[in-house]
C-alpha cells in the first residue's frame, strides 16, 4: 500500500522540517515522521495540521518539471482524505456512520422514531 503524503513529499522534495516550519499550528517532527512512514495512524487534528502544511507548502510554488528554476503553483491542492484515505478517525465518524453494515443501523432507525414520538410539547 502507498502513502500518498510520502509520495507527495518525495514528488517535490520536501523534508519533514519543511512540513513542520510551513505549519500555522503546533506541529511535530514526530507526527510528520508518523504519517509519512504510515506506521501509526495519526490523530484528525494532526491529519488536518498536515494538510494545511503541505498546502502552505504548495501555494510556495514547487519546482517546475520543465526544468528551467522557476516555481510553479501547482492547480490542485490535495484534501486531507486525499493525503489520510483513513480520515476521519474517532469521534468525527459519528456513530451513525460506524453503525453502517454492523446491522445496528435497525436500532438507529427506532431510536430516530422515539425521538420523534418524544419531541418537546408545545
Amino acid at each position: 500500500m502507498t502513502n500518498p503524503l510520502a509520495d507527495l513529499l518525495e514528488t517535490y522534495g520536501y523534508s519533514n522540517h519543511d512540513v513542520v516550519e510551513a505549519a500555522t499550528g503546533q506541529l511535530s517532527h514526530k507526527n510528520v515522521q508518523k504519517a509519512r512512514t504510515g506506521s501509526r495512524p495519526v490523530t484528525d487534528g494532526v491529519a488536518r495540521a498536515i494538510t494545511v502544511a503541505v498546502q502552505n507548502l504548495l501555494a510556495q510554488g514547487v519546482p517546475d518539471p520543465e526544468g528551467d528554476g522557476s516555481l510553479k503553483v501547482p492547480a490542485h491542492f490535495p484534501t486531507v482524505r486525499e493525503l489520510f484515505p483513513a480520515y476521519p478517525r474517532g469521534r468525527a465518524r459519528g456513530s451513525a456512520q460506524a453503525a453502517i453494515g454492523t446491522g445496528e443501523d435497525e436500532d438507529l432507525d427506532e431510536l430516530e422514531g422515539l425521538e420523534a414520538e418524544d419531541g418537546p410539547e408545545d
